[in-house]
């Protein structure tokens, strides 16, 4: 079945100015809905936008430093902050949702609740193979056609933005992480009360790799490394040479969720200037803190930076004025807007 057929039409609010210039595409969590995403994040009223220009910085480390507020008026909205933008509100189609003794609900993909100590993907200490590969495949190819789509319309991945709250959080991190078109990044990527899926995976390949490449022979038993020491590095496929650790993990990745590869253009990977918000409240009870204190060190590594991070005190798992201002202001920066 076709993807355009799995999905529903997702909803689409035109920009207010009445010129589309950037597009915003934003995933609601599981269990929830487009058009009920879109009113809340259409309705909450913004605080005072801070700058994110030092955040911003592509040299600069991760930041976890709050910004100051700007001086001048603020918009009073997500899309009174970025009037020339396009938002696209995505819906996840209806699956059987393991976790919930196979209710059915809109979900992007299948998954077990998140602990404080595993990324939702280990149960019981073992790795759950395959739970979450059919789903997260299916949407990080859908997600992927949504970009490409939006590209064409606008002249540059660089005019697009991805991002979501909870699970769609998740499913845009994957998906920005596998996006690869001629090795032009994203405009942005925003996470909030997200993780990253496989976080203990990634982190097994980005370590076992960099071993390999420094000719240790100690590998994990439980993953496999993308790793041949009779290898020639000079004669990989297309006369391309291994890239390393970070290539290594996202190759795996990939082939984790099924996703096809264009030829090698895996090797030719670079989101090097895709700029990341993670936020998240502290009082968080259902996707905890920790995965996105894990997805601030990993996610550089695997080549998306900067990487901005903030928490909110008394936040739960939802979103406050707060948060969405921060998106505002971090979006406005990274696409050149202040």
């Amino acid at each position: 079945m076709a993807l355009e057929d799995i999905f529903p039409e997702p909803l689409v609010l035109a920009p207010l100015s009445g010129t589309h210039r950037h597009t915003i595409i934003l995933l609601h969590g599981r269990g929830s809905r487009a058009d009920a995403f879109s009113t809340e994040v259409s309705g909450t009223h913004l605080n005072k936008l801070p700058n994110f220009a030092d955040d911003l910085d592509h040299n600069a480390a991760p930041s976890t430093t709050p910004p100051s507020p700007t001086a001048r008026k603020d918009p009073t909205t997500l899309q009174e902050a970025l009037p020339d933008a396009k938002f696209i509100f995505p819906w996840a189609r209806k699956q059987r949702a393991t976790v919930y003794k196979r209710s059915i609900i809109r979900q992007w993909f299948d998954d077990w609740h998140c602990s404080p100590e595993l990324s939702g993907d280990i149960v019981d200490t073992r790795y759950d193979k395959g739970l979450q590969t059919p789903g997260l495949g299916d949407t990080v190819r859908f997600l992927h056609g949504l970009i490409a789509a939006e590209a064409r319309i606008l002249g540059s991945a660089r005019n697009v933005v991805l991002g979501g709250f909870s699970q769609g959080a998740a499913a845009s991190l994957v998906a920005a992480l596998l996006w690869d078109d001629g090795g032009e990044g994203l405009g942005a990527v925003v996470s909030m009360a997200g993780r990253l899926p496989y976080q203990t995976q990634i982190m097994a390949h980005l370590d076992t790799a960099a071993c390999a490449g420094n000719g240790s022979s100690e590998v994990g038993d439980d993953y496999d490394v993308v790793f041949d020491p009779f290898e020639d590095p000079a004669t990989l496929q297309d006369g391309e040479t291994r890239a390393g650790p970070t290539l290594s993990a996202i190759e795996w990745l990939r082939e984790e969720i099924e996703l096809p590869k264009e030829g090698r253009s895996i090797l030719r990977h670079a989101q090097s200037t895709t700029s990341v918000l993670l936020c998240h409240g502290q009082d968080d009870q259902q996707v905890y803190i920790e995965g996105s204190r894990r997805a601030l060190e990993i996610l550089p590594r695997l080549g998306l930076r900067p990487v901005v991070w903030r928490t909110y005190d008394g936040v739960g798992h939802a979103l406050s004025d707060d948060m969405l201002s921060d998106v505002a202001g971090f979006l406005r920066g990274a696409l050149g807007l202040s």
